[in-house]
């Protein structure tokens, strides 16, 4: 009804993205590309799609309000869990995906990512041990040896 306040978990119609601005928000292609036609667990989900948790949820609950996603429970899924599966909608989006290949570009993208926090993390530990920040830095010798000089 008009007027009235939306049901707790749900989001008014007017706050609800459009499908182009859904699939621009960060997780959403992961998702697609990475939920398989019998869908998964969200824990299962959690560990494939390289975003927060609250990042998924939001893009779940968005999802199926879009009518691209759905809820469910298999007879031996444990306890509460949430089983989420690609609607028709939602099949037809992710078969776009990946006949355009957008899983393969997926998971280079994460690869390439993971390996430049690797980077950072080894950079991050070199400044931090080569004094770098020191006003006297570089000494006087070869700056690969600071190590140790301050």
């Amino acid at each position: 009804m008009a007027g009235e306040p939306p049901v707790v978990g749900m989001t008014a119609d007017e706050d609800l993205p459009t499908m182009n601005e859904y699939f621009q928000q960060d997780g959403t292609i992961g998702i697609f590309v990475q939920l398989p036609h019998e869908g998964l667990l969200n824990n299962e989900l959690d560990k494939k799609v390289h975003i927060s948790h609250t990042t998924l949820s939001d893009r779940l609950t968005t999802g199926m309000e879009l009518g691209l996603l759905e809820q469910t429970r298999n007879p031996d899924d444990h306890g509460n869990s949430k089983r989420y599966l690609l609607t028709k909608k939602g099949s037809k989006v992710q078969d776009m995906m990946l006949g355009l290949g957008l899983d393969d570009a997926y998971e280079q993208f994460f690869e390439a990512y993971t390996e430049l926090e690797t980077g950072r993390a080894k950079i991050d530990d070199w400044v931090e041990s080569s004094h770098i920040d020191d006003p006297r830095w570089p000494p006087d010798n070869d700056p690969d040896d600071a190590q140790g000089q301050f």
